[in-house]
Formats: C-alpha cells, structure tokens, sequence
C-alpha cells in the first residue's frame, strides 16, 4: 500500500461505495491486480504514482483489456491525490451518477 492509496481509500469509504482493495481481475487471456475494484459499478480506480507508471504502454494494454470485460479504469496520478482532493472527489461521485 501507498499513501496516495491510502488516501483514495478515505474518498471511496467517505462516498460509502463498496470497493475491494488490490483485487485480482482473472480472464482467460490475462491477470491483473488493481488498486481498488468497484464491484456495483464495474469500475476499476487506479492511483498512478510517478515511479510505477512513467512507461504508460503497460497500463494502456491494461485498460484495454478491462474494458473488453466491461470494466472501465479511472486513473488518477498521486499527485492529484494528494493536491487537489475536491477534484478526485468530484470525479469519484460521477460514477454514481452515471449509472
């Protein structure tokens, strides 16, 4: 776990959603872990820090694949985390109301 998970992880149990915390996503063709999974809303939320995610390719295939399941990604980069978190709360309530 990560700081900026940590705090992702108040943003999502303050809006009261159900989440899984690094959830495996098995198909037949790959295996990924995730930071959070939201299983009522399919959605997966992917906190990106600098380190881990300087090579995007990776994480491009990732969502693609995801989402050929019906899963979408949300990404945000850690630094929008911890900076501006008005913002990610913001776009965390728009999954709610987009279904």
């Amino acid at each position: 776990m990560t700081h900026i998970e940590d705090r992702m992880e108040q943003f999502i149990k303050g809006l009261q959603y159900h989440y899984i915390r690094e959830h495996k996503i098995i198909d037949t063709e790959f295996e990924y872990q995730v930071d959070f999974f939201l299983p009522e809303f399919n959605v997966v939320i992917e906190c990106d820090g600098e380190i881990y995610h300087r090579n995007k390719h990776p994480d491009n295939v990732k969502d693609k694949n995801l989402l050929k399941i019906g899963i979408e990604v949300i990404r945000f980069h850690g630094r929008t985390i911890l900076k501006h978190p008005n913002d990610v709360v913001r776009e965390l309530k728009k999954i709610k109301k987009a279904i």
